[in-house]
């Protein structure tokens, strides 16, 4: 029992402590009740992941650009352009960072599995094989080769990958190689990214050159082959695939690009929609968060300034088509090449010594 003099000390306790959880209450409340689950806590253990890298990284948002005449242009850091040298630079570079041994040059080598080789990955839709050709043409010269992996035929890479730019291709797996260089682009056809899981497994035993980077998306093939008013079928599989994604982030940078403006939503063909792109933007946004995956966003205003220009002219530039509004479904190369050259800016900058104030010079650390 309480001394008659200490209850208005104990009092005062109590009422501090209701008042401070009276304050606590609305965050609580924020807080998705998933995130109090058992299985939930111990995955966030075992993959501790970076969360600010989801909203702040400068070259994937789209509030660190200004965006005019169909040009970004990034505000919160420098950006590079780059060629073929600078790219060549960075291979090297990077391998010298990771005990880069000179028989890796040997043409015989760059077939190998071996971690030292720069392996940039896209998974996706078509949207990301545009994206692979751009990124693999800043490789362009004599020594570059490409092949569908459906015929096991490497060819003249400049010439199939200017060629793909008004090709269609079935579900495959492209890869790009130099042949003086340890640097791989691959492609991996996976329009719901359903092959995630086995992908990952196939990198973990070595059947797979593992990825440096990797680069993905999803969702217009919902939208066109498992409509939903809500969207449920690509909420359910961005749920299922968060642990596969929380896993692959905690060992390479991985991006998530979220769904462009096209002319195909803006006039309601084949069931694209501007209702759906916002909405599942924004599923893609909710069920990413925490998974340790930089949301990417800053393609955006791009796409809309594009498809803007688009309906006032109706331009189409072959063989390279910078403008290819023919194209209901996809963007020019006019605003690929700019999507290709965040990809190398945040893979490249910390290898060239390009000096304070440009993006991307820190080393992703996972802590």
């Amino acid at each position: 029992m309480c001394k008659k003099g200490s209850q208005p000390a104990v009092r005062t306790s109590f009422l501090v402590f209701l008042a401070l959880s009276l304050a606590l209450l609305p965050l609580l409340a924020t807080v998705p009740k998933d995130s109090f689950q058992p299985e939930v806590l111990q995955g966030l253990r075992r993959f501790p992941v970076p969360q600010a890298l989801q909203i702040r990284d400068p070259i994937f948002k789209k509030g660190c650009y200004d965006y005019e005449n169909v040009t970004a242009t990034n505000v919160c850091c420098k950006m590079k352009r780059y060629d073929f040298p600078d790219v060549a630079k960075c291979v090297q570079a990077f391998n010298a960072t990771r005990n880069f041994r000179k028989s890796l040059f040997n043409p015989q080598h760059v077939n190998s599995s071996s971690k030292e080789i720069i392996n940039i990955v896209f998974v996706g839709d078509s949207h990301m094989r545009y994206l692979f050709a751009a990124a693999s043409l800043r490789l362009a010269s004599p020594l570059l080769r490409f092949r569908n992996r459906k015929d096991m035929k490497w060819k003249d890479g400049v010439r199939a990958l200017r060629r793909m730019r008004s090709q269609r291709f079935l579900l495959t797996v492209l890869e790009t190689k130099h042949l003086a260089l340890p640097v791989r682009v691959t492609y991996f056809a996976d329009f719901f990214l359903e092959g995630i899981p086995r992908l990952m497994d196939l990198w973990e035993k070595g059947e797979e050159i593992e990825p440096t980077v990797v680069v993905m998306d999803s969702g217009l093939h919902f939208m066109t082959k498992r409509p939903d008013r809500k969207a449920i079928p690509y909420e359910k599989s961005l749920k299922s695939l968060a642990p596969h994604f929380t896993r692959l982030a905690a060992t390479v940078p991985v991006y998530y690009k979220l769904t462009d403006d096209l002319q195909a939503s803006r006039r309601s063909i084949h069931n694209f929609s501007l209702y759906y792109t916002k909405l599942y933007n924004e599923i893609a946004v909710r069920e990413l968060q925490g998974t340790g995956v930089t949301l990417w966003d800053s393609t955006l205003p791009l796409s809309v300034q594009y498809n803007d220009a688009c309906t006032k002219v109706n331009r189409n530039t072959p063989p390279l088509f910078h403008w290819k509004c023919n194209d209901l479904s996809h963007l020019g190369y006019i605003v690929v090449e700019q999507f290709a050259d965040m990809v190398y800016n945040a893979v490249c900058n910390k290898y060239l010594g390009l000096g304070e104030g440009y993006c991307g010079q820190e080393e992703r650390t996972l802590v």
